[in-house]
């Protein structure tokens, strides 16, 4: 289901483009994974032939957003904390979205948080 993203910050949507980049064309990262846009992962049924437009990254981007933010309300329902959703994305695109998909990726201590 896709969702309208207007509930992330300017400024999370800022930090992940600037640290991600753009590319209106595919490339191979680091780890060998094909990119498109602001570091979407391209799945196994996507073709991107050629150059994407702006307003496709920016799509791509939001629906990556809601994505990461449905895999954490998967695994962590009680975080509730925008901020803390947020960092928690910014998080899994620097590391790679699909790498956050095994369980071994979600330490035992993000969702238990220090008592100071």
């Amino acid at each position: 289901m896709h969702r309208h993203s207007s509930h992330f910050t300017p400024a999370c949507i800022a930090f992940i483009k600037q640290g991600q980049g753009l590319s209106l064309e595919k490339y191979q990262d680091e780890r060998g994974v094909w990119v498109i846009g602001y570091g979407h992962e391209i799945t196994a049924g996507e073709a991107f032939n050629g150059q994407i437009s702006v307003a496709q990254a920016e799509t791509l981007l939001l629906t990556d957003l809601c994505a990461c933010e449905e895999l954490i309300h998967a695994k962590l329902p009680q975080l509730k904390d925008l901020f803390q959703l947020e960092a928690l994305i910014a998080w899994m695109f620097s590391a790679g979205i699909t790498r956050f998909c095994p369980s071994e990726m979600w330490p035992d201590y993000i969702s238990q948080p220090e008592i100071i």
